[in-house]
C-alpha cells in the first residue's frame, strides 16, 4: 500500500488488495491488469519452501522488496533457515534485469543483501551504505514526521498518518524503489504525505473529542 501510493504520482498502479498474495489471489488481481497500467506490485505470502519460488515465476518481477525475516510461520518452515531460503527464492527468481531491495533493519535481510550477486540496494532507518535513509523521526498526536534522506539528493521532510519506526522502516524500502524507477525526492516526499492508514494496523483514528484512538 504504502508503494502503491508514492508511485501513483506518477504512474497507474495496480496492487493486490488486502492479503491476496497467493497464486489465487495474485490471479483475481491480475484480471483487472490491462494496458493502461504502467506498474504492477504483488505481495507474495508463503508458509512453506517453493511457495515464492511458485509465484514468482507467476509474475517474473523486474523488483524485489524484502522488508525482513522474521519467526512467522515457524509451524510450518520448521527453522528460520528454512524460512530465510524460502524468502530468498524471490530474489533467485527475478527477471534478468532484476533489482533487489533489502531492509538494512533486519539481520537476515541483510544476510540476502549479500548473498545477491544482482543490482541492489539496502535502505532503512540505519546503515551507512545505504541509498535512502530516515532522520528526524517524531511522533505526535497527528503521526509521524521525519526527513527522507536519498543518497546523493537534498532531504526531503515528510509526515505521515502511520505510526512506528517499522513504517518509516517500511517507507525508506518503498522510496528506494520508486526513486530507482524514476521519480524525484518531490513526488516521493508528496506520495508519502498521501498514505492512508492500513485498516487494524495501527489505525489512528480521527475524533472530534481530545482523544487519541489508535
Amino acid at each position: 500500500e504504502i508503494l502503491k501510493t508514492i508511485l501513483s504520482q506518477k504512474f497507474r498502479v495496480l496492487a493486490t488488495p488486502a492479503s491476496y498474495n497467493t497464486p489465487l489471489g495474485i490471479a483475481l488481481t491480475v484480471k483487472n491488469l490491462d494496458s493502461t497500467h504502467d506498474v504492477f506490485i504483488a505481495e507474495m505470502g508463503a508458509r512453506s519452501k517453493g511457495d515464492i519460488a511458485a509465484l514468482t515465476k507467476m509474475v517474473n518481477p523486474t523488483y524485489g522488496v524484502l522488508t525482513g525475516v522474521n519467526n512467522q510461520h515457524l509451524e510450518s518452515f520448521g527453522s528460520i533457515e528454512n524460512t530465510i531460503d524460502t524468502k530468498y527464492e524471490l530474489f533467485e527468481n527475478l527477471n534478468t534485469d532484476g533489482v533487489g531491495f533489502f531492509s538494512s533493519d533486519n539481520e537476515n535481510s541483510k544476510l540476502l543483501f549479500d548473498r545477491f550477486d544482482g543490482e541492489k540496494y539496502l535502505s532503512g532507518l540505519k546503515g551507512e551504505d545505504n541509498l535512502v535513509t530516515a532522520s528526524d523521526v517524531k511522533t505526535d498526536v497527528h503521526g509521524m514526521t521525519f526527513t527522507l534522506n536519498i543518497k546523493g539528493e537534498r532531504g526531503v521532510k515528510c509526515s505521515t498518518v502511520l505510526l512506528g519506526t517499522h513504517s518509516v522502516k517500511n517507507i525508506c524500502l518503498a522510496a528506494a524503489v520508486a526513486y530507482k524507477i524514476g521519480l524525484t525526492p518531490k513526488e516521493i516526499g508528496l506520495g508519502i504525505n498521501r498514505i492512508q492508514s492500513i485498516g487494524h494496523r495501527l489505525e489512528l483514528m480521527p475524533n472530534n473529542k481530545n482523544i487519541v484512538i489508535i
